[in-house]
């Protein structure tokens, strides 16, 4: 048997009530698995430290396919002028441009973006691409502290390339990895909240983009506006997101990380 998962056993695991499971369950149950595949890095610790032993313990940095990226840059090369015309139907000017794509939801801290880009005033554009439970209340929050905010809804195909492509900066204040990947993938710098651990993984600090601690606005908005300031080192952050996303956390890596799972759990055992 193995098991995925994100790590931090003890605080994420819960029984049918919803309370925390016992620290000694947990550790039984993980170490009762013949592997475990871990999200990130800071997930494999956390594994070994609830006593799973580290030989049993692999890492499979969440990763999506690039033939998105792949299909709107070969698009983009027949017709250049494709991005611009999308801008122009959205109403987007052509300020420096921040999206976020994700689940409208309080772990992502989109509220703490928006309050970001409106001390940046009439410095960004903003895209957020997504639905959830908070899209209502995040739009009055928009409404109040940057109205220029664009709200996409869920975006999938060329319409989620084309907000990728149109970007300049990605930027996920809260807890997640798979969009910050696709973002990766799409040449993007990123700055992402420090959260579950999956950042880590794919965030090369001052290389690719910037970990911010969570819940602090102020460093928020200081990487972004810093990030936005300068252009040229956008444009190497985000060629350096991609190398990253193809060569060193790739979905052909996390599929060799499952099939090396499986080699491990049926070996022959002395």
């Amino acid at each position: 048997m193995i098991g995925w998962g994100l790590g931090s056993p003890v605080h994420s695991a819960a029984h049918g009530l919803g309370r925390p499971a016992p620290r000694w369950i947990v550790g039984r149950f993980l170490r009762s698995l013949d592997a475990l595949i871990a999200y990130s890095s800071k997930g494999a610790s956390d594994y070994v430290r609830a006593g799973v032993p580290p030989e049993r313990v692999l890492v499979a940095p969440n990763a999506v396919s690039g033939r998105g990226a792949e299909a709107i840059a070969a698009r983009l090369l027949e017709r250049p002028d494709l991005i611009q015309r999308w801008r122009r139907e959205l109403g987007i000017s052509e300020r420096p441009t921040i999206v976020y794509v994700g689940r409208l939801i309080p772990a992502k801290r989109v509220g703490a973006l928006l309050q970001a880009c409106s001390s940046l005033a009439d410095e960004c554009e903003l895209l957020i691409v997504g639905d959830g439970p908070e899209r209502a209340s995040l739009q009055a929050l928009a409404e109040a502290v940057f109205p220029r905010a664009r709200f996409l809804g869920q975006q999938e195909g060329q319409d989620l390339a084309l907000a990728f492509a149109a970007a300049d900066l990605f930027v996920l204040p809260g807890t997640g990895g798979l969009a910050v990947h696709e973002a990766m993938l799409h040449g993007k710098p990123v700055v992402v909240g420090e959260s579950d651990g999956t950042q880590a993984d794919l965030v090369r600090d001052g290389r690719n983009g910037f970990c911010v601690p969570p819940g602090d606005g102020r460093a928020l908005e200081r990487v972004i506006r810093s990030c936005l300031s300068d252009p040229e080192a956008l444009r190497r952050m985000g060629a350096e997101s991609r190398r990253i996303a193809t060569e060193e956390v790739s979905i052909d890596g996390m599929i060799r990380t499952f099939v090396g799972a499986m080699c491990l759990v049926t070996e022959p055992r002395l």
